[in-house]
């Protein structure tokens, strides 16, 4: 449901490119063509993961999750049009941990991951307030503590929304929701079965716009 929702507000902010306001130009809180977008951000992570049980069958251990964190980004941009955008941008997740147990033995297995993004950014412009989409690839490299042979890197994907408001000092500020797809995979050595980590950012964040 998350990714069929970002792909409709991404339509729809695609769509609303075609009727982009020709004022924009003279506006001086609408991000100009040929100008360049820093910024960083904190955010909520909200981790996800399927067939969980996956990690256990075949053996006598129990698998819980606590898949909540936080997550930190550093992002830039070039504009290359008032409504396109293309962003290279960095995450540091905080995705929470697994709790495997078995008999008196418990050991929390903490998630860390970092996650390089190439997206592209579509956007209209409502009354100074910019109104985005952001989809494109994604390479996340995950660590697993306590379990010292499983780290590994994935390919996945990013899509996003949200909305910014730039300042006339190009100071602006910037808050979304990104879903990030295949973060990780975690497999079972007993029976090569795997669970899929996904992740889910709130965020906000603040921006530099400047030519």
């Amino acid at each position: 449901m998350k990714k069929i929702t970002l792909l409709m507000a991404g339509l729809a902010l695609a769509l609303g490119v075609l009727s982009f306001n020709a004022n924009a130009a003279k506006n001086p809180h609408v991000v100009k063509a040929h100008s360049w977008t820093f910024g960083a951000s904190v955010a909520a992570n909200n981790a996800t993961v399927s067939d969980l049980n996956n990690l256990t069958s075949g053996t006598h251990a129990n698998v819980d999750k606590d898949l909540s964190g936080t997550a930190l980004r550093v992002m830039g941009e070039y504009n290359f049009k008032r409504w396109f955008a293309l962003g290279l941008g960095y995450d540091y997740l905080d995705s929470g941990k697994l709790k495997l147990s078995q008999g008196l033995e418990k050991v929390d297995v903490k998630i860390k991951q970092h996650v390089v993004e190439l997206y592209g950014k579509f956007s209209t412009n409502i009354k100074g307030v910019e109104l985005f989409a952001k989809a494109g690839p994604t390479l996340t490299y995950t660590k697993f503590s306590d379990l010292t042979d499983d780290t590994g890197t994935q390919f996945g994907a990013v899509l996003g929304a949200g909305a910014s408001y730039r300042f006339s000092n190009g100071i602006g500020v910037r808050a979304g929701y990104d879903f990030l797809m295949h973060t990780a995979e975690l497999e079972n050595k007993n029976t090569g079965k795997t669970a899929d980590f996904d992740a889910g950012l709130a965020y906000l964040g603040v921006t530099y716009n400047f030519r």
